[in-house]
């Protein structure tokens, strides 16, 4: 029986020596079959690019490459890596192990090129590129203000647009902005009108200023 620091490599065909690797001594760390990857599917193979390693287990995966290390991915969120295309999505390899988000009601894991986030309420999306830059630079979903992401980046007429619980984030090929909803229409007695309401957050656009780039596609 192969111990937790054990993995199988393949030589063409033919199953090789068992090899201690970076890819075991994470799942060792892990605590093996016994950890949160469970015991494994496949052997550690050549990932499809060409460039790195990976390996299966029953919950999760384990990823490596000589530029990122060796990272596991499991639950929802490499359920939604698989979905865009593993190692070869605009993601890329992941770089950090799946971690708790600071305000403890998400998940969250770091790839070369973005991040993917997932919450019980939301699901797991990614955001990447400018998009992930201006997210994270605001805070993330901890302190931005508009919370997770409720959608993969999409595209629009002239640029993409990432979905979030209280925002939208646009890219135009320059720069990303941040886009709050417009506010509810006035529900209260005029007694009870007088005063403006303060914008809850420090940075975006509302109101009037959505609408125009909504209907401008930005």
């Amino acid at each position: 029986m192969l111990d937790a620091r054990t993995t199988l490599s393949f030589r063409g065909d033919v199953l090789g020596e068992a090899a201690v690797t970076a890819i075991s001594e994470k799942y060792a760390a892990l605590e093996g079959a016994d950890g949160l990857l469970g015991p494994p599917t496949t052997a550690e193979l050549r990932t499809p690019d060409g460039i790195g390693r990976y390996a299966h287990y029953r919950s999760g995966s384990i990823y490596w490459s000589p530029t990122t290390g060796a990272h596991e991915v499991h639950g929802a969120i490499v359920e939604k890596w698989a979905e865009l295309g593993w190692e070869r999505s605009a993601l890329g390899y992941p770089t950090s192990d799946e971690e708790p988000v600071e305000d403890g009601m998400g998940r969250v894991s770091r790839f070369q090129v973005g991040s993917i986030y997932w919450t019980p309420i939301s699901g797991a999306h990614e955001v990447r590129g400018a998009i992930h830059a201006r997210y994270t630079g605001d805070g993330g979903p901890a302190r931005s203000g508009y919370g997770y992401p409720t959608s993969d980046e999409q595209p629009v007429l002239r640029g993409r647009v990432g979905h979030f619980e209280r925002a939208d984030v646009f890219w135009d090929g320059r720069d990303a902005y941040v886009v709050y909803p417009p506010p509810a229409p006035e529900t209260r007695p005029p007694e009870q009108v007088g005063r403006f309401d303060v914008a809850p957050f420090s940075s975006g656009v509302i109101g009037v200023h959505a609408a125009l780039l909504h209907t401008n596609q930005v």
